[in-house]
């Protein structure tokens, strides 16, 4: 993980398991657990423990099939991270949402948008740092949730998948994230296996935490954090079972 602003870089490991359910009637029920071990050298986080989280869970179910390559759909999107080493204590989103999905033989994409909760605490250390209290690092809201993204089969062992999310509230944008995934079918070589490179780049709007915050010029509050944004890029070996 990078953290441009501050000139910082992490590496470690994960371990992550994903799952995929399609039941009788066509529903979905799909996801992910991941920890990561890293080896924080930048201690952008003086009290940083080298472990951090995520999951991502979607329910969806189908509404309604125009033509056997378009249909609508409805679902739910549960996210949480925690002790991220940019200094995210934790977030949680829950948001119910309507789609509508594009397949052809070789490519698909999807167009999402919904409604919901919306929760990310900043982590204490470095905002003590900068004058903020505790009671100054939650905001919690309800947010709205737009996401695009596409896939298309580069031959047929290799897939390219590319997204961009963006959450909002009534005062104006909470979060925007972007991140494409090459994937390789490496079956070939070993039984059920696939090796997939993942790029994920994520900013996060610090100014809901600002008002409350010390004044360092003409009615201008220090930042919450010295960045707003982070980078992840991971290879990751997995079997399918």
């Amino acid at each position: 993980m990078t953290v441009p602003e501050a000139d910082s870089s992490t590496g470690g490991f994960n371990i992550a398991v994903n799952y995929r359910h399609v039941y009788a009637s066509g529903s979905i029920l799909a996801g992910y657990y991941r920890v990561y071990l890293d080896n924080d050298e930048d201690e952008l986080d003086p009290d940083h423990y080298a472990i951090w989280m995520r999951s991502r869970h979607r329910f969806e179910s189908g509404l309604h099939r125009w033509s056997p390559t378009a249909h609508l759909f409805w679902g739910a999107d549960l996210s949480h991270k925690r002790n991220t080493v940019s200094s995210v204590e934790w977030q949680v989103r829950l948001i119910p949402a309507l789609g509508v999905r594009f397949e052809g033989e070789r490519w698909r994409s999807s167009l999402i948008a919904g409604a919901g909760y919306y929760a990310l605490e900043i982590d204490d250390d470095v905002p003590a740092e900068r004058g903020y209290t505790r009671d100054d690092l939650r905001n919690q809201t309800f947010a709205g949730w737009l996401r695009a993204d596409g896939g298309f089969k580069i031959a047929r062992p290799v897939d390219l998948d590319g997204r961009v999310e963006y959450w909002a509230d009534g005062d104006g944008s909470l979060e925007f994230q972007y991140g494409l995934d090459l994937s390789f079918d490496t079956r070939g070589w070993v039984k059920n296996s696939r090796i997939v490179i993942e790029a994920e780049g994520t900013h996060y709007n610090l100014d809901p935490y600002s008002p409350t915050g010390p004044v360092v010029g003409p009615g201008e509050p220090l930042p919450l954090l010295p960045w707003d944004h982070d980078f992840l890029v991971q290879l990751t070996f997995g079997f399918i079972w």
